[in-house]
């Protein structure tokens, strides 16, 4: 049985990879969604729909996903 991290690992991304590379993760991974982290470090999320976005504006697939990530995410947690 895999751990939560492995699981997470698998659905993760660093900010430098590309729309393509995010594109392969999502297929190999069947997820519409993927974390955004440095190293353990949760910077945001980047979905289909935002690459879908970036699709229709033309933005080459070489792309840097923090550039066409959201910027306003709001995330809540309880203390």
């Amino acid at each position: 049985m895999k751990t939560i991290n492995e699981k997470i690992k698998k659905i993760s991304i660093k900010k430098t990879a590309t729309i393509l590379e995010a594109l392969k993760i999502m297929d190999k991974e069947g997820v519409k969604l993927l974390l955004i982290l440095d190293e353990i470090v949760f910077k945001g999320l980047i979905t289909i729909g935002d690459i879908q976005r970036a699709i229709i504006k033309n933005i080459p697939l070489g792309t840097k996903i923090d550039d066409i990530k959201r910027k306003d995410i709001h995330v809540a947690y309880v203390k």
